[in-house]
């Protein structure tokens, strides 16, 4: 029997194509807790498809167990040019912290044992024993790696979190993770839903567009002289984009996607875009500020007229404790999605996204911190500059006037 500490590997001296990897917790895994497994090849590029609990795949099954999970590993069956498989705990939506988790993993087939750090660092030598140490913030983890060295499948003990959860985490190894539940695009136990802006539920598992029409709309707003940013559940499956505005009409591609956080940059081919709305770097916005949303909602009922809603945030944080979200009172409705969420300065606090169903004003943005993650990804740079921000706070009218050239209605055909 080995017991690995944090950063020890070991070789797996099985010639079996498969390895059984147990993981047990203290709050149960698959309830408030999920794992998955990432393929990714000798530059930590990912390989494949990630094998989530509600979703394994043919090479990374999974049993229940007593307050865990029972994973196969058919090595012989990973995706190709794959090096190293990482096992990822989190937490969905990023609701609990795993500095409050108590973890075992166990290889089964030979016997290897380790506990993973999840409580944070502590001044000791002794990676094992975290007596003295601060429970982490952290929501998401690598805490083991299986990865293959000169033909030799090998183990290795990690402990690589991210405090912004499995999305955040997944930015960094270029993957796009899904870190809601698993009955998120069901019905949630208060048996109201989440959905796009305006609508009953996410389509196609939690981002797609309505199966049943070929053609929807939404809203983008401009960020450069050819980059707008949109939810990625209005541009996904989207074969054909058209913006349109009082600035007239242009066509657009989808160059970049987040699924995860619902965000998406359109590029443009043709002439520059002419305004643009400058987006927040620094502070998240206050409980209580005002806030204005700018947007295309109800197209086919009321026309292709821009509406402006009036609230304030009423949380700073989204559906389950969601630290990626925003919740304001502005009234949104279907089309809404991709609308800016303003602050009486016109700067941009974040990115409409979805609505509480069956709920009074419970909407909700994603955080501008999350756009420049993916604008940063892709190395947008400001080529049209927005105009200067006023100390002073901008009456509604002087908002609407100054921010209204720069919003564009998005039409999607599949």
């Amino acid at each position: 029997m080995t017991d690995l500490v944090l950063g020890a590997n070991t070789a797996l001296s099985t010639t079996s194509p498969c390895i059984q990897v147990n993981v047990q917790g203290s709050q149960q895994i698959g309830e408030q807790l999920g794992l998955v497994w990432l393929a990714l090849d000798a530059q930590r590029k990912p390989t494949g498809t990630p094998a989530y609990l509600q979703n394994p795949a043919d090479w990374a099954t999974v049993e229940a167990i007593e307050h865990g999970a029972a994973w196969s590993l058919q090595l012989s069956q990973v995706p190709a040019q794959t090096q190293h498989l990482m096992l990822v705990l989190y937490s969905y939506a990023s609701k609990t912290t795993l500095g409050q988790v108590e973890c075992k993993l166990e290889c089964s087939t030979d016997q290897i044992h380790y506990t993973p750090q999840l409580r944070g660092s502590t001044d000791s030598t002794d990676s094992t024993d975290s007596t003295d140490s601060t429970d982490s913030t952290d929501s998401a983890m690598i805490v083991l790696e299986v990865y293959q060295r000169n033909g030799q499948w090998k183990l290795r003990a990690l402990a690589e979190g991210s405090p912004y959860g499995l999305a955040a985490l997944g930015r960094r190894l270029e993957l796009a993770l899904d870190e809601k539940h698993p009955t998120a695009s069901q019905s949630h136990p208060d048996g109201q839903g989440v959905g796009g802006a305006g609508r009953t539920g996410y389509g196609n598992g939690g981002y797609g567009n309505d199966d049943q029409s070929n053609e929807w709309t939404g809203t983008a707003f401009a960020i450069g002289s050819r980059h707008l940013l949109t939810c990625a559940h209005v541009a996904d499956n989207a074969r054909h984009i058209q913006l349109s505005s009082l600035q007239g009409r242009r066509t657009a591609q989808c160059i970049a996607m987040d699924r995860p956080n619902d965000v998406a940059v359109l590029l443009i081919n043709e002439q520059d875009l002419p305004h643009v709305l400058s987006i927040h770097q620094g502070r998240a916005g206050e409980l209580g500020e005002a806030v204005t949303a700018l947007g295309y909602p109800l197209s086919g009922l009321i026309g292709s007229h821009l509406q402006v809603t009036q609230g304030c945030i009423s949380s700073l944080r989204g559906y389950q404790e969601d630290i990626a979200r925003l919740q304001f009172t502005a009234p949104i409705q279907a089309g809404s999605s991709g609308s800016p969420l303003l602050d009486q300065h016109g700067k941009v606090l974040g990115l409409v996204t979805s609505s509480l169903v069956s709920a009074q004003n419970m909407n909700f943005a994603v955080k501008h911190y999350l756009l420049w993650a993916l604008l940063d990804s892709i190395g947008f740079e400001l080529s049209n500059p927005a105009p200067p921000i006023s100390m002073a706070a901008l009456s509604q009218t002087q908002l609407v006037k100054q921010a209204q050239k720069a919003i564009w209605q998005v039409s999607c055909q599949r």
